[in-house]
């Protein structure tokens, strides 16, 4: 677990697990606006969490939050908090604890109550006694969120003080954002406990996670005299001003070590060596510089936390090492890093290596990976010899990392497995495709589950892939594996042979269970340009049939609509058995 650390030395900066408490509300003035956070800043949030799971970080800083407390603190007496600024934030966390205790109070209930009277309620007042106090729009939201926590009889009727909900009137809705991040926090846990079998497990599991991320994120909370200052604190923090990246940071510490070279020599090491080793990070208008160094850092510290990659990587250089021999050591693993994100040099490395290294690519290697395929690629660079085991290692990993993608739910796990599985295996001896396998599947990694032929062939059939980043590449390849050409020119869409919107069309074909059961697995998804996907839309399957059969640019789609004159559960479940047959030879061990 991590110890509770802070990035600034402000005594007013805290870690979110006593933000709060039984003497503290927060309100959102009524004037302000609702709750905004969409699902992809949401993502981000979730993204964050997930690292200080995995132990990439150790500490995230969740900003500052500008409030206003009327009169002097009274000791026992709950104190409200206006929030002037950081409304987006102090809703985002609360949220977070409202999934935490109602997933937690099926397997601990009594677990959970502690959290909801400690945490949720206000238990001294008289009135609206939830501890965040929301604008007028997203109060009755707030209001079916609590409703859902202590609709369990068992809870409810334990709890020793109720939730007391707040007025609603004609305009208050009880659902919107607010709502659907409540809901995506829920599914957060739930995915986290999906595989446990016992209560005690899932609550020692639940409060392990509440616990690490509440504790591992902080925020500076800033208490102004007088509320009419808010704007300006908040126009100040606010400033559209540079980022300062690790980049800038490591070039600064770079040229600052070699103070007694003469200006022309500082230019001409810039432009001969440093400027060429920032230009190979540019693909288009992005540049992935700023994304090398935390993998790059791990190759030499396997113990490495993103908050500290410039002061490690700048404290590995000691003092006496020279800029251009630093320069030529960050260097080492570019090429494998750019080929690991799409730009692969083909002077560097041999032709059939480099279609395993695509696949991997193309169906989205996880990020917390990179660090050991750098170096699977480096171990070529040095001895071209490897290369037949390198492409075994890079299938054999592409058949995990796809049936992982296909049948789990948590990318927390892989980080604390691959960030050492190089160090470690080079320690007790060869790295090959089985020695490799073996590390992965060794009881110890608890936090990975080795994906078996039956849980992948479970998930081939039954999981919702429409929502999965992997969902194109499986249709892509399946398109491949028939001789089809992808059209690379075209917007590549995905389509519902079945709609998602149930019709009177399908539904003597689908019941209502068959269709929500099925709508998304793979078994009904197809791969059509994105004008044929808008023009298909919810029409009847034989409409689809005359309209694809010959004129879709995709031979999968073309021969689906040609073989099968109807689309009902039968034809769904053949298919469904053909395509198990299919991922099973294509993505074996």
């Amino acid at each position: 677990m991590s110890v509770v650390s802070s990035v600034t030395h402000s005594s007013n900066e805290q870690p979110l697990k006593k933000l709060f408490n039984s003497s503290t509300k927060y309100e959102i003035p009524l004037y302000q606006r609702s709750f905004k956070w969409n699902k992809s800043q949401l993502d981000q949030v979730e993204i964050d969490f997930d690292e200080i799971l995995s132990g990439e970080k150790s500490l995230h800083f969740f900003g500052a939050t500008i409030f206003h407390v009327d009169g002097d603190r009274v000791p026992g007496k709950t104190e409200t908090y206006e929030i002037i600024d950081g409304q987006q934030r102090i809703t985002t966390i609360f949220l977070f604890y409202l999934a935490f205790v109602y997933v937690l109070r099926k397997c601990a209930p009594d677990r959970a109550e502690l959290y909801f009277t400690e945490n949720l309620i206000d238990i001294w007042a008289e009135k609206s006694n939830s501890r965040l106090i929301p604008g007028k729009e997203d109060r009755g939201q707030l209001n079916w969120i609590f409703a859902q926590i202590v609709r369990n009889s068992e809870f409810e009727d334990s709890l020793k003080f109720k939730y007391l909900p707040f007025p609603e009137d004609g305009e208050t809705r009880s659902t919107g954002l607010l709502r659907n991040c409540y809901s995506k926090f829920r599914k957060y846990f739930e995915d986290k406990i999906e595989d446990l079998k016992s209560n005690q497990e899932k609550k020692e599991k639940l409060e392990e996670i509440f616990t690490e991320i509440t504790l591992s994120c902080t925020m500076v909370s800033i208490n102004i005299r007088e509320k009419q200052n808010g704007p300006l604190i908040f126009d100040a923090l606010n400033s559209r001003q540079e980022k300062i990246t690790v980049g800038e940071l490591i070039k600064n510490a770079l040229f600052a070590r070699n103070k007694d070279l003469s200006i022309s020599q500082m230019q001409h090491i810039h432009d001969a060596e440093w400027f060429p080793f920032v230009n190979r990070f540019q693909m288009g208008k992005l540049n992935l510089l700023e994304n090398y160094f935390f993998p790059y850092g791990l190759i030499n510290n396997i113990n490495l936390k993103k908050n500290n990659v410039y002061k490690d990587i700048v404290t590995s250089w000691g003092k006496t090492k020279k800029v251009s021999d630093i320069v030529f050591d960050l260097k080492e693993y570019q090429d494998a890093f750019m080929a690991l994100n799409g730009d692969i040099n083909k002077d560097i490395y041999p032709k059939n290596l480099i279609v395993s290294v695509k696949k991997i690519v193309e169906g989205g290697l996880p990020k917390s990976c990179l660090s050991f395929f750098m170096q699977v690629l480096r171990a070529v660079e040095k001895n071209p010899n490897y290369e037949k085991e390198a492409i075994n290692i890079f299938n054999t990993l592409e058949a995990f990392l796809v049936r992982r993608a296909v049948c789990s739910t948590d990318p927390a796990g892989l980080h604390a497995v691959f960030k050492r599985m190089w160090h470690d295996l080079s320690k007790i001896g060869e790295i090959n495709s089985s020695t490799v396998m073996n590390y992965i599947k060794d009881p110890k990694h608890d936090t990975v589950k080795w994906i078996s032929d039956e849980d992948f062939q479970e998930g081939i059939k039954t999981t919702s892939l429409y929502s999965k980043k992997i969902c194109r590449f499986l249709l892509i390849e399946y398109d491949r594996s028939l001789g089809g050409e992808v059209p690379t020119d075209e917007d590549i869409t995905i389509e519902h042979v079945l709609p998602q919107t149930s019709n009177k069309s399908w539904s003597d074909k689908f019941t209502t269970e068959e269709h929500i059961k099925n709508v998304n697995v793979f078994a009904n998804l197809v791969l059509l340009t994105g004008t044929s996907n808008s023009s298909g839309s919810n029409k009847s399957y034989l409409e689809k049939k005359e309209q694809f059969s010959d004129n879709a640019k995709f031979k999968s789609t073309r021969e689906f609509f040609k073989r099968f004159d109807d689309w009902d559960i039968t034809n769904l479940e053949s298919r469904s058995n053909e395509l198990v047959d299919w991922a099973l030879k294509r993505w074996k061990y």
